[in-house]
């Protein structure tokens, strides 16, 4: 038997933030039964925005993520994510902890492409753990840090997607990123 329950309309948002980065973004509904437009609100809401220039060191978080030339992929340079460790132990652990926390998803849009960092990394007083530390590891916050190019501009972003001790309830970042990819930049 077919479901009799109505689908919630996408609503879309028209975002300026600077000049040459007039967007529009849909609104994603947020899983309440009543498609009023207080359920629909900007999924960028929180986020700290800028435009910049697509040529601005910036839009790599000067040089963190860059551009491979033959596949046009967006990829991170560990070497610039963190340093060297005092012992070959704390290296390894170092190398296996931003890897399994720090993440590099690639964002295409209708007429722009980028990039989103997922940091997962730090506790709640801002450290990078000890691999001792397991009670620490669980606990801190989810960032998400941005950027859709669209030549000659870039739309770049961060913000604060949850803790992680709140578990996927109250991690904001499927719903930032199923928005980012949404993004369409109006000429």
């Amino acid at each position: 038997m077919a479901s009799t329950a109505a689908a919630q309309p996408v609503v879309f948002h028209e975002v300026d933030a600077g000049p040459g980065c007039r967007i529009r973004i849909a609104g994603l509904p947020d899983g309440s039964s009543t498609a009023s437009s207080a359920h629909h609100a900007n999924p960028l809401d929180g986020l700290k925005l800028s435009c910049i220039s697509s040529e601005d060191s910036r839009v790599g978080f000067y040089g963190i993520a860059t551009v491979q030339p033959y596949t046009k992929r967006w990829v991170l340079d560990w070497s610039r994510i963190f340093g060297n460790a005092e012992t070959s132990s704390a290296q390894r652990w170092l190398d296996r902890w931003y890897h399994a926390q720090y993440k590099l998803i690639q964002l295409a849009t209708r007429n722009a492409d980028g990039f989103a960092i997922v940091d997962r990394t730090q506790t709640d007083d801002g450290y990078i753990p000890s691999e001792s530390a397991r009670s620490a590891q669980g606990r801190g916050p989810i960032l998400l840090s941005f950027c859709v190019v669209h030549p000659p501009t870039a739309l770049c972003g961060e913000g604060l997607m949850g803790k992680k001790q709140d578990g996927p309830g109250g991690d904001r970042t499927a719903r930032t990123l199923d928005a980012l990819r949404s993004i369409e930049f109006v000429d």
